[in-house]
């Protein structure tokens, strides 16, 4: 029997007899499970009051299904009579920390997620979780040993390697930064952003050989990645690989014909060539200046001068 199958018998159920509280409190939590969360909040508050504080799973239930539905303080607000009924409960204070990550509220966040520590010292979640505020406040050291504290605990999560990469970077320790993506790509040999990242360190570092592979196995992983394209044409350009640079600038166009910073470059490559489709691209770029980077002025004069 499947969870829609499940939810029918279960409905049935409480339609025919609404004092079967168990049908009703399974049937909420199936309801959740499948994102039916406004007929799981009917049943949640009928339940809550006819047990009151009597049962704090209720009120944690009716936190998840306020969150579901956008509404934080009502979430909140349940999350914490749910605390207040049993305080030692682990997954009440990892879901309200998580919930004070999602409103930037990073205090009381770490006091819940502390809190969850006090009974799980090896909890990998709260340890990544510690990570992501410490990364969101900009203390990139403490984000490094949140996150190989996560990674120590569980090392096949990709997005905690990632992640611990990432405030590596951040904190300008670049090397520490290469040598933990090309770990997470020994493990993961598929996870794109990884070789979009090491390609974009190693274009900061001008070392184009290294950036241009990276890339180039990025676009193969995801050919939809514009990011990688833009990085790989601004490196063909600057060598002036041009045949390469309009073979990429194809493909990035056929993801978004209306970039602008994509006809720029391709202004780039006809500039000393074909004057026609240099002030043509020039005139696209312009055209499509919502998605272009470049000073829109410095390009008026620079078509102005050339059609003069």
């Amino acid at each position: 029997m499947d969870k829609f199958e499940k939810i029918h018998e279960l409905r049935d159920i409480v339609k025919a007899d609404n004092q079967n509280f168990q049908a009703m409190r399974e049937l909420s939590v199936l309801l959740l499970d499948v994102g039916l969360n406004e007929e799981a909040l009917k049943y949640l508050l009928d339940l809550v009051n006819i047990f009151k504080n009597d049962d704090p799973r209720l009120y944690y239930n009716l936190g998840i299904t306020w969150e579901k539905l956008n509404n934080l303080k009502m979430a909140e607000k349940n999350y914490l009579i749910a605390l207040s009924l049993d305080e030692n409960e682990t997954d009440f204070n990892y879901n309200l920390g998580l919930l004070y990550i999602n409103q930037k509220k990073y205090d009381k966040a770490l006091k819940y997620f502390n809190k969850v520590l006090e009974f799980d010292k090896n909890d990998a979640n709260t340890y990544f979780n510690f990570g992501q505020i410490y990364l969101n406040l900009g203390n990139f050291d403490q984000a490094i040993n949140s996150f190989k504290k996560a990674v120590s605990l569980n090392p096949l999560d990709s997005i905690a390697l990632y992640n611990l990469a990432y405030s590596y970077f951040q904190n300008g320790e670049i090397n520490m930064s290469i040598e933990t993506y090309n770990n997470l790509i020994e493990k993961f040999p598929d996870y794109s952003w990884a070789y979009f990242n090491l390609g974009a360190i190693y274009f900061l570092l001008e070392d184009n050989n290294n950036a241009i592979e990276y890339l180039n196995k990025t676009v193969k992983i995801n050919p939809k990645d514009i990011k990688a394209y833009k990085i790989l044409i601004k490196i063909y350009i600057k060598q002036q690989m041009y045949d390469k640079a309009q073979m990429a600038i194809s493909k990035a166009l056929e993801i978004n014909n209306f970039d602008g910073d994509l006809y720029y470059y391709l202004s780039r490559c006809y500039k000393d060539n074909d004057v026609e489709k240099y002030i043509l691209n020039l005139k696209q770029a312009l055209k499509n200046y919502q998605n272009l980077s470049y000073d829109i002025n410095l390009i008026k004069k620079e078509l102005k001068k050339v059609q003069n």
